[in-house]
């Protein structure tokens, strides 16, 4: 139990460390949201045209949600930095 809680607080910690530092760079905007079913995180880029969806995960573990989350973030950039 203990480590899965340890687990849990390491994955939210990197996921909002790396939100955080892209959030201002890249203008997004987080949506998260947890109920019984699941956990669903989404992030949208704002820009002059609209709402693009950056980041969109849905899992029934919420450390696997924040686990994704995280690589999907960390694609996203790699992708944007060699465009």
């Amino acid at each position: 139990m203990e480590n899965e809680e340890q687990d849990y607080k390491n994955a939210m910690r990197a996921f909002y460390n790396k939100y955080i530092k892209m959030r201002k760079i890249y203008n997004m905007r987080l949506y998260d949201m947890s109920c019984a079913r699941g956990m669903e995180i989404k992030i949208y880029r704002e820009t002059l045209s609209g709402k693009t969806v950056v980041v969109d995960v849905q899992e029934e573990n919420e450390t696997q949600c924040y686990k994704r989350a995280l690589e999907e973030l960390e694609s996203y950039e790699t992708i944007i930095a060699t465009a």
